[in-house]
């Protein structure tokens, strides 16, 4: 009984594991991304970000999924978003995928879908790119805040300048637009500023004051940033920080 019964499992073994194979050879479409969910659109630095992601496929089953963000400064890009199955057969799935610790890659701010990548049993792979038209891509991002917030200033003047007084001896490689820089908040866009520095004569206090090249667009929203300033001993800034206005 006990022979029969090994040579029934064995069979039955074989004609799942040859199935298998069959649907991988017959399978020639890769899966199919239906929809994606940003579940975090606002993540403080040293968290993490979470997605979710509904993938389908038509044979084989889902077997790679790899979500893939660009940086706030369109020059790096964040890969933190990995989904690897290990057995065949599931034909469709929501996941809800992790991102690592945001506070690794250091760049604050909006953080764009750029393309997803999917792959299946069959090694069929597919990558969706945000600029290729894909609608259920666009709009697609989550913001790493590792701001303070200072109240928000109304009625501001369209040249106004802001002065901002620092308790050290800054150093002055730090005080740049990727330090300290106002946003266009409807556009997205930082706008050009100027630099003045003036230090206390007894080396002790900095303050550094900017404006705008130009003027600012009347009824308009922006935002002043000051991030990862450093003293001349080697100190950093205890708070990123942030500030909304709002122009006449």
């Amino acid at each position: 009984m006990k022979k029969s019964l090994t040579v029934i499992i064995c069979a039955l073994f074989l004609f799942v594991s040859n199935s298998s194979f069959v649907y991988a050879a017959q399978d020639t479409e890769a899966p199919t991304i239906e929809e994606i969910k940003v579940l975090t659109p606002v993540v403080k630095a040293g968290s993490t970000a979470k997605i979710e992601l509904t993938v389908s496929d038509n044979l084989s089953g889902i077997r790679y999924v790899n979500v893939h963000f660009k940086s706030p400064d369109g020059k790096n890009h964040l890969y933190p978003f990995d989904l690897s199955i290990d057995e065949p057969g599931e034909l469709k799935g929501t996941y809800i995928l992790e991102s690592h610790v945001m506070a690794e890659f250091g760049i604050l701010g909006e953080w764009t879908l750029d393309y997803i990548s999917v792959q299946d049993f069959a090694f069929n792979t597919y990558s969706y790119f945000t600029n290729k038209g894909y609608e259920f891509l666009q709009n697609k991002s989550f913001i790493v805040e590792g701001f303070t917030s200072w109240e928000t200033q109304q009625n501001v003047e369209l040249n106004k300048e802001f002065t901002i007084s620092f308790n050290s001896n800054i150093d002055i490689s730090t005080i740049l637009e990727k330090n300290i820089y106002i946003k266009d908040d409807a556009r997205g866009e930082n706008i050009p500023l100027m630099f003045i520095i003036d230090r206390s004569s007894d080396m002790q206090t900095s303050k550094v004051t900017i404006a705008p090249v130009g003027s600012y667009k009347p009824g308009s929203s922006y935002t002043l940033y000051i991030k990862d300033i450093i003293s001349k001993d080697g100190q950093i800034l205890n708070e990123n920080v942030k500030m909304q206005f709002i122009t006449k």
